[in-house]
Order: structure tokens, then sequence, then C-alpha cells
């Protein structure tokens, strides 16, 4: 996270782990490994915890907010994840036959988080409880937005944990917003 994927060298990697490199070496064979298994593990504890989120009770707008929530909480909880997993995107290129099968599977379960979101919109926008809108532009606007929170958001900074319940209900309720059908 501090270095970013090109500067990051194993031998960083194990210091930092207070690790031998070859303690390293014997889980991973690469850093693009590692990073892969960041990115499959991100997405796996986020999806697992917005489909939870997805099934709750209320309306489409009401999960979509608990769920723009929970995403929030998450970044913020597991920052160093969500903060390189959004910087290095660029980076899942994997060289072997392995690693390009990963990053395939890491894009579809992108896309399938992404899905998740889309089709609660879809569901406000058929109830009628948002304006007209572009479902797919507004599902990448609600993730961008939420997303974004992993450039800014500093969990070091004091007070940032004891902020981050109320921080999640504004972003959530900011996104939420945003698509709602104006009043009158």
């Amino acid at each position: 996270m501090e270095l970013g994927y090109d500067r990051a060298s194993i031998d960083e990697i194990a210091d930092r782990m207070g690790a031998t490199k070859g303690r390293v070496y014997h889980y991973y064979r690469s850093k693009t490994d590692i990073l892969l298994d960041v990115h499959q593990d991100t997405l796996a504890l986020m999806t697992a915890a917005i489909k939870e989120e997805m099934a709750g009770p209320g309306d489409a707008l009401t999960r979509l907010r608990a769920m723009a929530r929970r995403h929030v909480l998450l970044m913020m909880e597991h920052f160093a994840y969500a903060r390189v997993t959004m910087v290095s995107t660029t980076q899942l290129d994997g060289g072997t036959e392995r690693q390009r099968q990963a990053v395939r599977g890491i894009r579809d379960a992108r896309r399938a988080y992404e899905h998740m979101f889309a089709a609660t919109v879809e569901e406000a926008v058929e109830a009628g409880l948002t304006r007209e809108l572009d479902i797919a532009v507004a599902t990448k606007a609600v993730l961008g937005t939420l997303n974004w929170i992993s450039m800014w958001y500093d969990p070091s900074r004091s007070g940032a944990a004891e902020r981050r319940e109320a921080l999640a209900d504004e972003l959530a309720e900011f996104v939420v917003c945003g698509l709602r059908r104006p009043a009158g």
C-alpha cells in the first residue's frame, strides 16, 4: 500500500512481515501472486457482506443504502487491502497461465459485485423510487463515490476509527439521495 506494486519488493514485504524472503517465497512464487490473493480475499469479503445486505429488509433504496454503508465500512476497516485493490487494478496482468486464470476470476468477481449493486438500483427504478436514470451509469457513480474513500480516508488520523460509522452513514445517504426521485 505504501510503496505501490511497482516499487514494493519481496524483500520489503518480508521485512514488513517480520519474516524472511524465503518464508514469503514458501507461500508465494511472485509479487503478482500476492497481489492476486489480496484482490481475491478482498472481493470475497466484500461480496459476502453485500449479499447479506442485499437480502435484508426494506425497499430497494433501503437495501442499497445498507449495501453502500457496509461497503464503506469494509473499505475503512480493511483499508490497506482496499487501497491496494483500488490502486493496483491496472497491474492485474498475470504472466503465467495460473495467474491469467486468477485475473479472469477477479474480473468476473468484480463484475458480479457490481451487478449486485446494479440489480438493486434497477429494482429501485422499477419500483418508482428513483428519478429516471441509466442504471449502468448510476451504478458506476455509486461505486466510484464509495471506492474513492480509499484515496482520501486516513485511518491513522486521530478520531478516524470513532468516525467510521458516521462517515459510512453520510456516504451511503449521499449516494442514495443522488438517485431518489425529487419530492413534489
